[in-house]
Parts: structure tokens; C-alpha cells; sequence
């Protein structure tokens, strides 16, 4: 088989619950196409000799290719069938078919009465796009049965003054992830004058706002990413507490919006991680499964938050023992989804995870995470974690010994920094005393070096928005055992 083959990779992804579905749709696929399902999701791996010998057994003289598109496109409907049962916006879109059916077949009562509890729903959901559909429908039917729309109009005027406000909404808000992904945190002072700029340039906010859940969901996202962009981590970390508990006091909307939810839930840990908040850290952590779907369709997002925070938790408690024996625990699942997750999450694991290697004096382990961050093909979208991934790199060399390569990693980490005006003050201090410490081999000297760079760094740490680059790894912590 092909590397990473997408049927086989489809066949992975999948929940037991959906491949059981698929499995009971089989008819429409013949036994065939059932049989070489159940032998392909017996494989853990790419293997080419593997499906080949497969494929003689089950494909009954049929091309392979033909053979394999045909499964692709057969489970995938039946994905798509198996999640309409449970989205809201499936079901609604089906309600609407069945109420064009009602009219066209005259059955008026039947119809209305349908079409009224429909509309219920699309707002009770804010399913505005299907709420405009319904409108439409409701204009004709009022034509032709000749009644009075004033009131269907004043009503369509509404759903679109939302619609625009939540346009404005997210529009605000993706201006200000953008920001975030590239910069994570204001460093000098020119960051903070463009995150200041875009968070003051906000639209579509008045006082009726707090009647939308989605309008005041975006407001609660945005004000989090201005706060912790800005080094409020208290604010940022209240705001995003805000958000998770729209969502937790509204059922309808966490169901029908989970994976958002997910999210939400998983970026509320991620700062209270940040703000060092343990106890409410490990008590969000704990409870999450509370709010886990049964037979969710999310598995992989939530695995991706089970692993982040776990591992996110034994730093916290700086328990780097516990870490490191999480960390055996999960590294086997983490390499079948490390790139199906996102980015920020992955990343997010591989820095702490190296800094639990680290903790443990296992440097080669540091890197070997260090490395899945530097080598991903993604990470250009994510350039702050790059930058702090290349400058602990050049610790775990200098722990390592290995002073040579140390010396060209100095050289091209400085380079890369500088052409992306990334070479702040935290940044331009470690390189600096790296090239002083990689000129000398004296012990005495290595540690007045070490004794002076504590020095410098306890000093731009009072500085919270220099300090922000260090916040990752305890260089001061590491520089007092250097220094000891």
C-alpha cells in the first residue's frame, strides 16, 4: 500500500461505533466490499505486500483502484449518514425537504404546523443560514395562500441585522487569531501597539449583544486572546472561563456545537496552565470527561486535550517523574495522530514534553521531541514556538557536549530570528553568551558565564512582556543548577 493510503487512513479514523454502522449498511456496498473492510481494519500500518495479498483474496478479479475508491466513497457516505442522525443542522435541512414535500402535495395544516416548529428550532440553535431558507419558503407559501407578511419580514430583517453583527463578530476575532498564531505574545513594544490596534478596532458590539450566544461567545474569545497577547493572564484566563460556561449553561448549543466546546474547554486549561493555577487546572482537568459525548465523533480532539493537559499537568505539579512516565505511556497513540492534530496542540505537547526529558537529564529524549517540532512542515504558522523550540535546542546541545554543532545552530537560529525581527532582547542575550561559553572550555570561567547570564535574565524577567519568551522552559531555575 501506498504511504499514507486514504483509505486505510480513513479506516483508522474511525470509532467503533461507526465502523459497527458501516457494517450494518453493508448491503448497500456488497459482501465483497464488507469483506475487504474487515480485512483492511485489521491492519495497524502501511502495508503494500499486505493489501495486495488482501485485495487477491477479496476483489474478485476487479481493478484494485476501482475496488478501493468504490470502499472509500461507500464508507464516507456512510459517515455522512451515520453523523446526520445526530447534527442538528442535518436534521433541520431534512425538516425543511420534508416541508416542500407537505406543500406540494397539499397538505397545508401539516405543512404549517411543521414549518412553525422548524423555525423554533433554527432559533432556538441560532441557525441562522437554515432560519433564511425557512423565510424563503414561508414568502411563497404566504403568496399563494394569500397571507399577510409584514411580520415574516420584520422577522427576516432581524435574523440578517444578527447575521451582519456576527460577520463584524468574526471578522474582529479572526484578526486578532492571526496575530496570535504568529506572535503569541507582545515582545516589544511595536506588538503591542498592533495588538492594541486590532482588539480597539472592534465592530458590531452593542448593548442587545448579550442575547446572542454566538455573538457573546466571540466577544468572550477575543477579550482572551487581548489578554494573554497582552500578558493579562488573569483576564485572559477569566474571559475564556466566561466562554466555557456560555456554553455549559446552554446544553443546546454545547451539543450542537461540541467540537467548538472542545475547544473552548481545551484552551480554558491552556491558560489556566499558563496563569499557574494548578488546582483549578487539575479539577477542569479531571471533570472533563463529565462533558464528553457518548459515541462522540470527536475522538481525536479528544484524545488530543486528554494528552496536551496530562502531559501539561505534571509539569504544573513539576512532577517531571510523572511526566516522564506519562509520557511513556502515550508516545506510541501520540505518533498515530501527531498529524491529524493541530498544530498549537502538538506543538504544545512536544515543547513540554522535552521539558520533562530535560527535567529528567535525558537530553537525547528533549531533542528527539524538540525535533518533531523543528522538522514539522506546519511550524511556519507558528513561528513564536519555533523560535523558543530552536533557542532551548541550543541548551539541550550545550548539555549534551556537543559544542561544534552548538556553534552552527548559534549561527543559523541567529540568522533565522533576525530576518523575522525576532531577535529580541531574551533571545539576543542567549545567543550571546552562548557564543562567549562555546570560545572557552575553563570550568571557573563557563561559570561566571553561567553566574552573569542568571543575572541579566533575573533582571528582563521583571519585564513582563521581555519575560514572555521564557516562559516555557525555567531558565533561571536551570541556570541556579549550573551555578550551584
Amino acid at each position: 500500500m501506498e504511504e499514507n493510503d486514504p483509505l486505510l487512513e480513513l479506516i483508522q479514523s474511525m470509532s467503533a461505533v461507526e465502523k459497527g454502522y458501516f457494517k450494518k449498511q453493508s448491503l448497500k456496498t456488497g459482501a465483497e466490499y464488507l469483506l475487504l473492510f474487515d480485512e483492511l481494519n485489521k491492519l495497524d500500518k502501511q502495508d503494500a505486500k499486505k493489501l495486495k495479498s488482501i485485495f487477491e483474496k477479496t476483489g474478485k478479479g476487479k481493478s484494485i483502484a476501482v475496488a478501493k475508491n468504490y470502499l472509500f466513497d461507500a464508507i464516507v457516505d456512510s459517515l455522512v449518514d451515520f453523523r446526520a442522525a445526530k447534527n442538528i443542522e442535518s436534521r433541520l435541512n431534512r425538516t425543511i425537504d420534508s416541508i416542500r414535500v407537505l406543500y406540494t402535495k397539499g397538505l397545508y395544516a401539516s405543512c404549517e404546523k411543521l414549518l412553525a416548529k422548524a423555525k423554533q428550532t433554527a432559533n432556538d440553535y441560532q441557525l441562522y443560514p437554515q432560519l433564511l431558507q425557512l423565510f424563503a419558503f414561508e414568502y411563497i407559501y404566504n403568496q399563494f395562500r394569500l397571507y399577510d407578511s409584514a411580520a415574516l419580514f420584520e422577522e427576516e430583517r432581524r435574523v440578517l441585522d444578527l447575521l451582519k453583527k456576527l460577520s463584524l463578530h468574526n471578522e474582529w476575532y479572526t484578526g486578532l487569531m492571526i496575530w496570535l498564531q504568529k506572535n503569541d505574545k507582545a515582545k516589544s513594544e511595536k506588538e503591542r501597539q498592533e495588538i492594541d490596534a486590532l482588539y480597539q478596532s472592534a465592530k458590531g458590539f452593542d448593548e442587545g449583544d448579550e442575547t446572542s450566544f454566538r455573538g457573546l461567545n466571540t466577544f468572550h474569545a477575543a477579550d482572551t486572546i487581548y489578554h494573554y497577547a497582552t500578558g493579562n493572564n488573569t483576564e485572559a484566563v477569566n474571559a475564556k472561563i466566561r466562554q466555557l460556561e456560555n456554553y455549559l449553561a446552554n446544553p443546546l448549543m454545547r451539543e450542537s456545537n461540541y467540537r467548538t466546546f472542545l475547544l473552548v474547554y481545551a484552551n480554558a486549561l491552556s491558560l489556566l496552565y499558563n496563569n499557574k493555577e494548578t488546582d483549578r487546572f487539575e479539577n477542569l482537568y479531571k471533570r472533563f470527561r463529565e462533558y464528553v459525548l457518548p459515541n462522540s465523533s470527536h475522538l481525536l480532539l479528544e484524545k488530543e486535550i486528554e494528552f496536551a493537559h496530562g502531559i501539561g499537568l505534571f509539569k504544573l505539579r513539576d512532577d517531571p517523574e510523572g511526566g516522564f512516565a506519562f509520557l511513556g505511556g502515550i508516545r506510541e497513540g501520540l505518533e498515530t495522530i501527531e498529524k491529524k492534530i493541530s498544530l498549537i496542540r502538538f506543538t504544545d505537547i512536544c515543547f513540554n514534553a522535552a521539558v520533562i526529558c530535560f527535567r529528567q537529564k535525558d537530553f537525547k529524549q528533549a531533542q528527539y521531541w524538540l525535533n518533531k517540532i523543528v522538522n514539522d512542515p506546519r511550524i511556519e504558522s507558528r513561528q513564536y514556538i519555533y523560535c523558543c523550540a530552536r533557542i532551548f535546542e541550543l541548551i539541550v546541545q550545550l548539555e549534551l557536549g556537543n559544542h561544534q554543532l552548538l556553534q552552527s545552530l548559534s549561527t543559523s537560529t541567529f540568522r533565522y530570528l533576525y530576518k523575522r525581527n525576532r531577535a529580541h532582547d531574551f533571545e539576543t542575550l542567549i545567543l550571546a553568551y552562548l557564543k562567549k561559553f562555546i570560545r572557552t572550555t575553563a570550568t571557573v570561567e563557563r561559570k561566571h558565564l553561567f553566574t552573569a547570564l542568571k543575572k541579566e535574565l533575573e533582571e528582563i524577567s521583571k519585564d513582563p512582556v521581555k519575560a514572555a519568551a521564557m516562559e516555557h522552559f525555567d531558565y533561571i531555575s536551570w541556570l541556579e543548577e549550573k551555578t550551584t
